[in-house]
């Protein structure tokens, strides 16, 4: 299951293991949205005590933060690494055309340096992307170049545009490729820094507190000592291809005004995940196909079950949610 919200351990750099949310910090994360259903559920006990109130609002803080970076994982660096090969399959196909142009022209001209240079242009090709690319572009230079002279052996204006998109299209994508795993290196660490804060103020602060309600309010403490648990992480995380897939996206109003409510928390039956709902975001949730059903809870407002059927085809589900 994964919801998108419009905005937006690392090791040797690799497109199976650099910079993903492994199962550790998936389940961290999941834990503490169960603790935040929670506190929003006993909120009125919550708010009796002050410090426990502000021990909770720096949690929520703190989860929300690695919620939002958990959201820019969404960039696959696997899909970037496709991109960029397609690209550069694509220059290096216009590049053995063009070169063999070029190899023509500078035979008839007797220019031998430029002969040899064409000759050995297909073993390059097999070096690393930079180097690649540099030729690429030495190709084009002499294309546009000598463009003119080059149509009297077949190239054409559309192939040299053609050649030189994908040249450009290569160069782009291994940019990108670049900026998007130090993006999201630096994302996969603000992510552990969050929760290792979270998870401090639960050890240190929020468990000493909690320690009394085990008498005075033995629902709110077993709730809370439940949730507090590392929780193991659903089909969501490593997709089952047999599984159809649809998604749907979520609006949640007040059931009188008709306004829109701010934020809450939603919980999908059948799946660990629990996700922070914000009015200002695009809450697109993705669902196995079939009949769902779902709690949410706000504050200030009743929790109330929704249901929906999922297809293949996008969907909106309103909920309207009734006022205490």
């Amino acid at each position: 299951m994964i919801i998108l919200l419009e905005t937006k351990y690392p090791r040797s750099i690799g497109l199976n293991t650099f910079n993903k949310m492994n199962r550790d910090q998936g389940a961290k994360l999941t834990k503490d949205k169960l603790l935040l259903l929670v506190f929003l559920k006993f909120k009125l006990v919550v708010d009796t005590i002050p410090k426990l109130k502000a021990y909770v609002a720096a949690f929520k803080l703190r989860v929300e933060a690695a919620d939002g970076f958990k959201d820019d994982q969404g960039v696959n660096i696997k899909g970037y690494a496709v991109k960029k090969q397609n690209a550069k399959d694509e220059s290096v196909k216009g590049a053995m055309v063009t070169s063999g142009f070029l190899y023509a022209f500078a035979y008839e001209t007797g220019d031998t340096v430029l002969q040899n240079e064409m000759e050995i242009v297909k073993t390059n090709f097999e070096q690393k992307g930079e180097i690649s690319l540099t030729l690429l572009k030495r190709i084009r230079s002499l294309s546009t170049t000598n463009a003119l002279v080059l149509a009297d052996y077949g190239m054409t204006p559309l192939m040299l545009s053609d050649y030189s998109d994908n040249v450009d299209a290569f160069e782009e994508e291994m940019n990108t490729s670049k900026s998007a795993i130090g993006h999201r290196h630096f994302d996969t660490e603000g992510l552990d820094s969050e929760l290792t804060a979270a998870d401090a103020i639960i050890d240190n602060s929020i468990e000493k507190i909690m320690r009394h309600f085990e008498t005075t309010n033995p629902e709110f403490y077993s709730e809370f000592t439940s949730a507090n648990k590392d929780v193991v992480l659903g089909s969501h995380q490593t997709r089952n291809p047999a599984i159809l897939m649809g998604n749907f996206k979520l609006v949640i109003r007040d059931k009188n005004t008709l306004d829109l409510i701010a934020e809450a928390l939603v919980k999908i039956e059948l799946d660990e995940e629990v996700y922070i709902y914000n009015s200002t975001k695009l809450n697109i949730i993705e669902e196995p196909i079939g009949v769902i059903n779902g709690t949410i809870m706000a504050v200030n407002h009743q929790t109330t079950p929704f249901t929906g059927n999922i297809t293949n085809v996008a969907q909106t589900i309103e909920v309207l949610m009734e006022p205490l």
